[in-house]
């Protein structure tokens, strides 16, 4: 593996959970040994696995109650940028919930790449395809708003609007639920076929 680089790890059983009808796994045969760029400020990369959810089941509250134990990854190490993710999909577009341990929650009034959140990284399948990363930020009171930012390896760029991002605090970090609507990713567009990575910032 090239150096600044995390190949995905290929994975031998989909799993199936709350009766869904079908998974989207991320990972073997799919894209095995695909490379993704992680920027400096991210913990080191962890392969994606979307679940297949059924319409209106997440309701975008910061509350994590609808989803399953079974659906989440570790993420980072340590006590700080460390926790937990769980992702999903439906026809609309793709559902993020993670908890993170931050004990100092760092955010800019202008997102950059110090700025303490969730990036996901997705590079879409064909010719001429192009990377997709984004950037999910907790609330700082007085500071900054959640947000959902599309951007590049190293920093996030520009707000989609029509994301929708909760947080909750916790005395150990944070909590965020979010939704990014497909209509929104236009770099995405074979994402049956997209391969990727996430991390936490900081």
């Amino acid at each position: 593996t090239p150096r600044g680089y995390a190949a995905i790890q290929s994975r031998d059983k989909v799993r199936r959970v709350m009766n869904l009808p079908r998974a989207l796994l991320l990972a073997s045969a799919i894209f095995a040994s695909s490379l993704v760029f992680f920027g400096p400020h991210a913990s080191a990369d962890t392969p994606l696995h979307f679940e297949e959810l059924p319409s209106k089941m997440v309701r975008i509250d910061g509350v994590l109650r609808e989803w399953p134990d079974e659906l989440f990854m570790s993420i980072g190490s340590g006590h700080d940028a460390a926790g937990r993710i769980a992702l999903g999909y439906d026809g609309e577009g793709i559902y993020v919930a993670a908890e993170i341990s931050d004990g100092d929650l760092i955010r800019n009034r202008r997102p950059g790449p110090d700025d303490d959140g969730v990036r996901l990284s997705l590079v879409d399948a064909g010719a001429g395809a192009k990377d997709v990363h984004l950037y999910l930020f907790p609330a700082l009171a007085s500071v900054a708003p959640a947000g959902v930012y599309l951007g590049d390896s190293n920093r996030p760029k520009s707000a989609i609007s029509r994301a929708k991002i909760i947080e909750s605090r916790l005395d150990t970090g944070y909590i965020i639920e979010a939704f990014i609507p497909f209509r929104d990713l236009k770099n995405l567009k074979d994402f049956p076929r997209a391969r990727g990575a996430l991390a936490a910032t900081r």
